[in-house]
């Protein structure tokens, strides 16, 4: 006999089985929903005098995050491929305290004059792609690391960040292969 608690759980959180696979259909399905509340987020989060409609927005926003990261299954049904759901699950969680951060807000979010974007919009979209705040005020301060790589030429900074990128998809890809042939049958 299954505690009431699980029971709940169970009804909250659906089984593997029953998560709906990546197509269009469930693109459309839960996937535009959570962009669409969380950009709209980020865009009242800078505009002035904008709380009460970011706390509104904030229920259907955690709604639609938690219904896409429960619901929908990116692995392609194999079980090999399940740590690709926990990556979705926990860019779905970052989403979610990105959301209700914004929510909380009492004033609105704002760069400073040098960086401002000529549009709300494009303003928008940084926010809700930069993690570290880079040009944000609420970033000052933020210690930042030295750029090791070549920084006299955009050439050289691509090619060293290019080749960066490959010796850590190839360490990343060799973990998990290693991980995998070591793990049960």
């Amino acid at each position: 006999m299954k505690s009431t608690w699980a029971a709940r759980l169970e009804y909250l959180v659906p089984a593997h089985e029953a998560r709906v696979p990546l197509d269009l259909t469930s693109f459309a399905m839960f996937l535009i929903p959570v962009y669409s509340c969380y950009y709209a987020m980020a865009v009242l989060a800078l505009m002035p005098s904008t709380q009460l409609h970011r706390l509104v927005l904030w229920p259907p926003a955690m709604y639609a995050l938690w219904k896409a990261g429960t619901g929908l299954d990116i692995s392609g049904g194999m079980l090999e491929y399940n740590h690709t759901n926990y990556g979705y699950c926990i860019m779905i969680w970052a989403m979610a305290m990105r959301v209700t951060e914004w929510a909380l807000l009492p004033e609105a979010l704002e760069r400073p004059q040098k960086y401002r974007g000529r549009s709300v919009w494009k303003d928008a979209l940084d926010l809700c792609c930069t993690l570290r705040g880079i040009n944000w005020a609420w970033s000052r301060g933020l210690p930042l690391p030295t750029e090791t790589r070549p920084t006299h030429s955009t050439a050289a900074f691509v090619r060293a960040t290019f080749l960066r990128m490959l010796r850590d998809a190839c360490a990343c890809d060799l973990v998990q292969l290693v991980l995998q042939r070591a793990g049960p049958r």
